[in-house]
């Protein structure tokens, strides 16, 4: 079995358990509201291709995954908390030195949990997960594909923060953040950050026109590398001009070292328009110290259909992508939309469970195509359509996305190293279809293409069909089969290659 970073990711499990014991026992006592879930899953599969190798050096093998789960669920009247450990064995026949073990841990509330009434909150998150660590190495679709160009992610974050409303209506909140993530890759350091970010304001202190004032400062800690430090300060107008329509102004400072310590003055626009439940547009302008930020998004949901659109740069880093939007169930490109658009909540709920089965719906973090360590530019494209039927659904997406390095002058080995910005596009089309109340069809295909402005650097894409079949087979068990094709050409140093593979599944709910 593989043991690279296993003692220091028990350690880090047993301190997030325990964490989020802590939660459960400040949040409430151990009594109505909590659930307890425990279940085991027997996957097994077969793959002509099990190191995702060039033609001419295929191997097939069956893999054997075992995987039991516990999961504790709190729910209460303004937050859920969810959190779910599995652990899994990976055996493969014809070749046992691959055999290994992986962790897959998410925890993470819905709503901040209330320490104490309408006064002291925390939000917390924890997670374990695998991900690519480059985007132009061998891109594993499945947790049993064997390749180098993975890596273990643990990250954690902490944030209390008190909140709530002096007399007079005026609004603050002051908060502290703890943020720790790291991999058992060599090119990906250990990250920790502390933060204090907070701020006061009147939604309506002269009638329609509001103000708001706040702060945010950071210290980020990469081992092996120098501190990076930022601070922004500001402060926002706002006119609400009727109930659907609100206009906000906003000027402020910054000041960071990113790249060499600058001062910079920010200044801004915003404009939210909902005129109806099911119609939202909201966007925002900022002039920054790269340049122009912005954020667009917009929804809409009609009868049998619904889309959304977005558009947004601002600066990143890895420890907001690690946490900053950690779900503990992790919805592929359209399936959230897809989900969205289901009104009813059973039907909601049974289409959930038949993607978790499928093992189409992970734990853990979002995948990333590649880590780094850096402060990034980023700036990201994205839509989706989703139509429903009575018992089908179809939902397109895309996605363009550019990442560029804010951390000019520190080196880090990762895909910027030799590149000044790398640029990500991903199609996905996913149809679901109910063949009775008990057993539903699944068909998708998904697109992936990654690029740099490296000279010389080569394009990896990658070109995915999965078909899945799910049914209930019992009280407490459920089970699937499936199969899928992908063709990849390789980038980077890796090979392109072609893989064919079935899966099938058996889950047990105990409990």
């Amino acid at each position: 079995m593989r043991k690279g970073g296993r003692g220091r990711t028990a350690h880090f499990i047993w301190a997030a358990l325990v964490a989020g014991a802590g939660l459960a026992a400040c949040a409430s006592a151990f009594a109505a509201g909590w659930k307890l879930g425990a279940a085991v899953s027997l996957r097994e599969t077969y793959t002509d291709n099990v190191a995702l190798s060039a033609s001419g050096s295929r191997s097939s093998d069956w893999i054997t995954e075992v995987s039991p789960s516990l999961s504790l669920t709190g729910t209460f009247p303004t937050f859920k908390v969810r959190a779910e450990y599995s652990p899994s064995v990976l055996a493969y026949a014809r070749d046992s030195s691959r055999n290994r073990f992986r962790n897959t841990l998410g925890l993470s509330n819905d709503g901040s949990i209330e320490l104490v009434d309408k006064l002291v909150f925390l939000d917390a998150r924890a997670s374990v997960t695998e991900t690519s660590v480059s985007a132009f190495g061998t891109q594993a679709g499945d947790a049993g594909s064997v390749t180098g160009n993975r890596a273990e992610v643990r990250a954690v974050s902490l944030s209390p923060f008190i909140r709530g409303r002096a007399p007079g209506g005026l609004d603050y909140e002051l908060r502290h953040t703890f943020t720790y993530s790291g991999t058992d890759s060599s090119q990906i350091q250990t990250t920790r950050t502390k933060q204090w970010s907070g701020r006061v304001g009147q939604s309506n202190a002269y009638g329609a026109l509001g103000w708001n004032l706040d702060f945010l400062t950071s210290r980020r800690d990469v081992q092996g590398s120098q501190d990076v430090n930022s601070d922004r300060y500001g402060a926002s107008l706002t006119y609400a001009v009727d109930r659907t329509l609100r206009l906000a102004g906003r000027l402020g400072h910054e000041t960071n070292n990113y790249s060499s310590t600058g001062s910079f003055t920010t200044k801004g626009a915003g404009v939210s328009w909902q005129p109806t439940v099911r119609t939202s547009v909201t966007a925002d302008y900022d002039r920054r110290f790269f340049g122009n930020g912005y954020s667009l998004q917009m929804s809409h949901r009609m009868p049998h259909s619904a889309f959304n659109l977005g558009f947004t740069r601002d600066v990143t880093t890895s420890d907001q992508l690690f946490t900053g939007a950690v779900p503990v169930l992790l919805l592929p490109p359209g399936f959230a939309e897809l989900l969205a658009a289901e009104p009813d909540p059973a039907t909601r709920l049974a289409l959930l469970n038949a993607w978790i089965r499928a093992g189409i719906v992970g734990i853990g973090l979002e995948q990333r195509l590649f880590l780094t360590n850096r402060v990034l530019i980023s700036r990201r494209a994205f839509g989706s359509f989703t139509i429903r039927g009575a018992r089908n659904a179809l939902t397109a997406s895309a996605s363009r996305s550019e990442s560029r390095s804010a951390s000019e002058g520190i080196a880090f080995a990762d895909d910027l190293s030799a590149a000044s910005s790398i640029t990500t596009q991903s199609y996905s089309l996913q149809f679901s279809h109910a063949l009775s109340p008990l057993t539903s069809g699944i068909a998708g295909f998904t697109r992936t293409q990654s690029s740099s402005d490296a000279a010389g650097s080569p394009t990896s894409r990658q070109n995915a069909i999965n078909l899945t079949l799910s049914s209930r087979l019992g009280a407490r068990t459920n089970g699937t089969l499936g199969v899928r094709r992908t063709l990849s050409s390789g980038g980077g140093g890796a090979a392109g290659y072609q893989e064919n593979a079935v899966v099938g599944t058996l889950r047990y709910t105990f409990f």
